[in-house]
């Protein structure tokens, strides 16, 4: 069984909770000092409660940051999504510019100098996008 424990940092440690798993007259709560002692701590607490092996208790930890965290780290999302995005469409303009040179008469080796790449690269940018066309 996988038991569902949250987690909340609660100066100066953590604050844990089981969520779902325990059978209904059982409720855990317990602490870790740091982030990575949560799951085994909440893992530990859980097979005492229910007199099983810890090796055997699966617990899935939701961490619960506060706001000014939480916030942070979706804007940190946002911005590696459209890095990514960024990243990609620089790579098809790469591979655009490598196939109109090329199409231009350019050499291989002119082709790598004006986009500052080898000519072995160059060769991959253009069967890539041959492959897609």
């Amino acid at each position: 069984m996988t038991y569902k424990a949250v987690a909340l940092h609660d100066p100066p440690g953590w604050s844990i909770s089981v969520t779902e798993g325990l059978p209904d007259h059982m409720f855990a709560h317990t602490q870790a000092r740091r982030l990575t002692e949560v799951e085994p701590t909440a893992r530990e607490v859980i097979a005492e409660l229910t007199e099983v092996d810890p090796s055997r208790v699966k617990v899935e930890v939701t961490i619960r940051m506060p706001e000014p965290v939480a916030a942070a780290q979706e804007a940190l999302a946002e911005a590696e999504t459209k890095a990514q995005e960024s990243i990609s469409a620089a790579a098809e303009c790469r591979r655009r510019v490598a196939m109109a040179a090329r199409n231009e008469g350019f050499t291989m080796q002119e082709v790598a100098k004006l986009l500052g790449i080898s000519h072995q690269r160059v060769s991959q940018l253009i069967s890539a996008a041959k492959l897609s066309a």
